[in-house]
């Protein structure tokens, strides 16, 4: 019996060492990056729309039903993907910029100034009386006032050359604004307002990398066919809309050409784009590649047109499993793929920005 116990004793001592020595090793680390910037709409919102007049709001059950601190105003039932981001860094959740609590240290290692129905285009924001990415750039510099006062221009410069500042927006431009928008098609056509989005990102980018950001992260456009709000209102079917898909393909490539050219008067800087849409149309026609069973409807409501306002704990039919489901609701995914989704954008931004981790 001795000789049995023996080995069994050795096993869970080695088990415990190797449990220990990977604390040991967590604990000793530094953060991948000072701090983390969050700029953008609902995909990034977290909670900055709760104090405004507005309807785009989710700081109300079901969203948050799968979150450790319920609603926030995050548009998810959990985590969405810079949670996801901060944890793989190893820092603490960026806050939102009009939390009361989003003062002193705990902004240090970053902010999150995004604000849901946001875009690119400025009229977007105002179509809902949210927060557009001008006033957001605001916000930015006053974090960044904030954060020099509290260590001093020197480390703050460090703080700001070596966090990374990600940018997720674009979608509202097109699905909550032009295409519903008969006024904004008649002084545009397509191209011309591909146009007008690509030179309000590029005027971004350069206003960020004139704050001191070095690290800019965007995300590109997703595949806006595939959004189940978009496939119920325009086909009724469970497949993709192949037109609103062209539109973030062209954008994607227009993007990537503009900010190619940008480049060499930013020599200290890197700007990432980050693939959306590959990876969600990927997931949307191959499902069990990324253990989801539905994906052309979602989780909350009938799952086709449910989001905001619509999308509560009276909505019929939300469904018990949230990670069976690419979408939450009608326009934002699930908790479980934002994890997947988040450790794509986060390998691709480290390879990119040449990131290790340093030991403390």
């Amino acid at each position: 019996m001795a000789s049995q116990i023996l080995p069994m004793v050795a096993a869970v001592i080695l088990v415990s060492q190797s449990l220990w020595a990977q604390q040991a090793l967590a604990q000793a680390e530094e953060p991948l990056v000072p701090a983390l910037i969050i700029i953008g709409d609902s995909t990034v919102d977290v909670g900055n729309n709760n104090g405004l007049v507005t309807v785009i709001k989710s700081n109300f059950g079901p969203y948050g039903r799968d979150f450790s601190a319920g609603p926030t105003g995050r548009f998810c039932n959990g985590k969405i993907i810079p949670d996801y981001v901060a944890e793989f860094i190893g820092i603490p959740y960026p806050m939102a910029y009009l939390d009361p609590a989003a003062k002193g240290s705990a902004i240090l290692t970053g902010i999150n100034t995004a604000s849901s129905a946001s875009g690119f285009y400025e009229g977007t924001a105002k179509n809902f009386n949210v927060i557009p990415l001008s006033q957001q750039m605001v916000w930015i510099k006053d974090w960044q006032r904030q954060v020099t006062d509290q260590v001093g221009p020197a480390r703050a410069a460090t703080i700001f050359e070596e966090g990374i500042f990600v940018v997720s927006t674009g979608s509202n431009d097109y699905v909550n604004n032009y295409y519903l928008n008969i006024l904004l098609q008649e002084k545009y056509n397509q191209d011309q307002y591909r146009t007008l989005l690509l030179d309000c990102t590029i005027g971004l980018l350069k206003e960020m990398y004139a704050t001191g950001a070095k690290r800019i992260a965007v995300v590109g456009m997703p595949p806006l066919g595939c959004l189940p709000s978009q496939i119920k209102l325009r086909l009724g079917t469970n497949k993709c809309v192949d037109s609103l898909n062209q539109n973030a393909i062209d954008f994607n490539a227009a993007l990537k050409v503009e900010v190619d050219k940008m480049m060499p008067s930013m020599p200290d800087a890197k700007i990432v784009l980050l693939d959306s849409y590959s990876y969600i149309y990927d997931a949307f026609h191959n499902p069990a590649k990324y253990g989801l069973k539905k994906t052309s409807e979602a989780c909350c409501g009938t799952g086709t047109v449910e989001v905001a306002i619509l999308c509560n704990e009276a909505s019929p039919g939300t469904c018990q499993n949230a990670d069976e489901y690419l979408f939450w609701d009608s326009f934002h995914p699930s908790s479980k793929f934002n994890a997947g989704i988040a450790r794509y954008f986060f390998d691709t931004a480290v390879k990119a920005f040449g990131l290790v981790r340093k030991q403390k």
